[in-house]
């Protein structure tokens, strides 16, 4: 049976988690202790833990916070920030992350994907894609780095087929345009990446309603990332699994919660 997941994006600057619209304009939101336990506690299936400074600074990911927040939840727990060498790999599995994702560095260092992919095997190593559609004609998004702010003149859908060539063995679409955002899914694009991508793909993106859930079930997308809509409580988890899984008998929802 074919699972699908709700993860947590928690965005981490310093020490706070923070939210903007569309990747710009940051607001503190609380610690990430503070958060993790109560998303647990309410039906969350993973957390995706991403320091969106790290990379941009050139510094190490706080690897205190991240062990703390390591400490506090029993459900599997996704990492990202300044992932430039198999030592950040390895210091970040050793801090209790389950998988690393790597974005920026890819660009930089196009082998490093694959040999840690090969050291720490696919299921670890994830990549996550941020992109923007530049052009509402073509509806052909190029892909970005350093949280938006970096454009990197490459095609979407050519970057995720060289992530899944180099090893990912996960990838995260993240939509620049609807971080943030209450706007309708471009479900053009997204079905296009579903059709070229062989690996588990989430979505990550203005995701607030059990319509929009249902709409990336229905493509073929094996999870998504919440954010915004569980600061503000505007989705009811609990009620959301529960209408999924009575819509979608060959689907999990992991309504037991189940830990890693």
């Amino acid at each position: 049976m074919k699972n699908f997941r709700i993860i947590s994006r928690l965005e981490v600057k310093s020490e706070y988690v923070v939210k903007g619209l569309r990747m710009d304009g940051l607001r503190k939101i609380d610690f990430p202790k503070n958060l993790v336990k109560n998303f647990e506690e309410n039906f969350i299936d993973e957390i995706f833990y991403d320091d969106i400074v790290a990379s941009l600074y050139n510094r190490p990911i706080n690897y205190k916070i991240l062990k703390s927040v390591s400490n506090l939840i029993n459900i599997p727990l996704s990492v990202s920030g300044r992932v430039k060498t198999i030592s950040d790999y390895y210091k970040l599995f050793d801090s209790g992350a389950d998988k690393v994702s790597a974005n920026t560095s890819i660009f930089e260092n196009s082998i490093l994907l694959n040999k840690a992919s090969k050291i720490f095997g696919s299921q670890s190593v994830c990549s996550h894609i941020q992109y923007k559609n530049l052009d509402n004609e073509k509806k052909d998004p190029e892909v970005f780095a350093e949280s938006g702010r970096e454009r990197k003149y490459k095609k979407l859908y050519e970057w995720i087929k060289f992530v899944q060539d180099n090893g990912a063995g996960e990838i995260y679409l993240f939509s620049i345009d609807n971080d943030g955002i209450d706007y309708e899914i471009d479900i053009e694009i997204l079905e296009k990446a579903r059709k070229i991508t062989n690996v588990p793909l989430i979505y990550g993106g203005g995701i607030n309603s059990l319509v929009k859930i249902k709409k990336l079930i229905d493509i073929g997308f094996d999870g998504i990332t919440l954010s915004s809509a569980l600061y503000d409580n505007s989705l009811d988890l609990n009620k959301i699994k529960k209408n999924l899984s009575n819509m979608y008998s060959k689907i999990n929802f992991n309504l037991n919660n189940e830990t890693k």
